[in-house]
């Protein structure tokens, strides 16, 4: 048992799914968790290079502007990213539910971005996004450029790290619905504590 890892998830009623249970976490009542078996051997991170990265762009849309702390510095932030581009690596952008929820903000450059996709759940790991990242030999991270919605991110990231892939968080690009919120998700959403660790930026 001692050579196996394992991540504790508790169910959330909010979401309804099974999301990770942050180490320290107090359970003070009665609640739904699950113990599962991680299967995947992990690669470390390491020392990157242009061709092994790709970047996600995670649901910045307009209807979120008004609830997100700090989403003006986030757009700053992701405006800078046109030395994506122009090293052409690729990007990736997410709409939750764009009929309901709107489009990405204007501000973001959409140029040269290699998708631009609808989505219904909280995972960017979408079939198509699978198939685009098939085509990247060496693939060995995702780095989240900004995003405003950390479940998203959480999600998202269990899906990768189960595909061998690892994940970067850009703290400066990431944000919450209070400066509180944020600090804590940062914090707590360490994915697998070991040797080769995938961590929430911070």
């Amino acid at each position: 048992l001692h050579s196996l890892q394992f991540s504790f998830q508790l169910f959330a009623e909010e979401w309804g799914q099974y999301v990770d249970l942050p180490e320290g976490f107090a359970v003070s009542e009665r609640c739904e968790v699950r113990l599962v078996q991680l299967r995947i051997q992990l690669t470390t991170l390491g020392n990157l290079t242009l061709a092994s990265i790709v970047f996600f762009c995670c649901d910045m849309q307009e209807r979120f502007r008004p609830a997100i702390k700090y989403f003006g510095d986030i757009i700053r932030v992701g405006q800078r990213s046109v030395w994506a581009r122009i090293l052409r690596i690729p990007v990736f952008i997410t709409e939750q539910y764009p009929k309901g929820l709107g489009n990405i903000v204007q501000e973001i450059d959409l140029i040269g971005v290699r998708l631009v996709l609808a989505k219904t759940k909280f995972s960017v790991v979408l079939s198509e996004i699978v198939l685009a990242l098939a085509e990247v030999p060496g693939l060995r991270s995702v780095d989240f450029l900004f995003s405003i919605r950390l479940m998203c991110i959480q999600q998202t990231a269990l899906e990768l790290v189960g595909r061998g892939i690892g994940v970067r968080i850009l703290a400066d690009a990431t944000s919450s619905r209070s400066t509180m919120d944020k600090m804590f998700a940062l914090k707590v959403n360490v994915l697998l504590e070991n040797k080769s660790s995938i961590k929430f930026s911070k």
